[in-house]
């Protein structure tokens, strides 16, 4: 019987990860923050992951789907066995927009994900939207209207990241009395509530056009994150987009208490 070998198969799990964050540690070893498809959110130690070509792809690339193994349990700090290259997104490694697209869309995941709760239909949406990305860059996208329609896949992102988790709040009705608003009426948001609240509440500071919150809430936008890049631009809410980022803004601060910066002007 080979020394180790069949004490570390039993030992270590394999899953697809996405690496949402690395640290230096040590002269050769890095600590990563995973995104795991079986066991969720996941800190690891990658001892030699500086030097180790072989068990670990690329000194573990952030925007990739990997083969990770990791050690069995659920200790606070996991150790990755080894690495290997699941699937590789060249468009997106060489456009500076969809990355600073997917850098805020991987903190979201960073921020969001409870620790060891596995959320598999949530890593799908990941790979989905590496791959629509992948399809075509983003100099592609009209230049008169690049920053809206960026903004407009990040926002769907988070509308959709915040609803898997069940953060995204009702837009039909006040967080606090449950009085329902008027489909063709405003609403107020504030991010104390997450969520609307009418006058009679106090009101908020955030103002949803009724236009737009039939927009946020309709499942077309929530998935809209896969549309490819072509059929961007005929989106009829585009225009809609520097009014829905604040909405976004205010829901996030409410589900982390943390300010959410934006990655292009608007």
């Amino acid at each position: 019987m080979a020394s180790g070998s069949p004490s570390r198969a039993r030992s270590s799990v394999p899953t697809r990860a996405l690496v949402l964050r690395t640290t230096d540690y040590r002269d050769s070893d890095r600590i990563a923050v995973l995104f795991t498809e079986q066991f969720g959110l996941v800190h690891v130690l990658a001892r030699g992951a500086r030097k180790s070509a072989r068990r670990f792809a690329s000194g573990l690339p952030a925007f990739a789907v990997l083969q990770a193994r990791l050690s069995s349990g659920t200790a606070e700090l996991r150790n990755l066995q080894s690495a290997s290259m699941d699937m590789g997104y060249p468009t997106v490694l060489g456009d500076l927009e969809w990355m600073r697209l997917l850098g805020s869309a991987w903190t979201a995941l960073r921020t969001l994900l409870a620790p060891h709760q596995p959320e598999p239909e949530l890593f799908q949406s990941c790979v989905d939207l590496l791959q629509v990305l992948n399809s075509h860059t983003s100099q592609e996208l009209p230049e008169r209207d690049r920053n809206d329609l960026l903004s407009w896949r990040l926002c769907s992102w988070l509308v959709h990241v915040l609803g898997q988790l069940g953060q995204w709040p009702d837009l039909e009705k006040c967080a606090t009395c449950g009085r329902r608003a008027r489909p063709d009426q405003s609403a107020l948001m504030d991010s104390r509530s997450g969520g609307l609240r009418c006058r009679s509440c106090g009101g908020g500071s955030v103002r949803l056009a009724a236009n737009l919150r039939a927009k946020l809430m309709a499942p077309t936008f929530q998935s809209g994150f896969k549309i490819p890049v072509p059929e961007l631009s005929m989106l009829e809410h585009v225009p809609l987009i520097p009014q829905a980022v604040p909405v976004v803004r205010t829901v996030w601060e409410h589900a982390t208490g943390k300010p959410l910066t934006w990655p292009w002007e608007l």
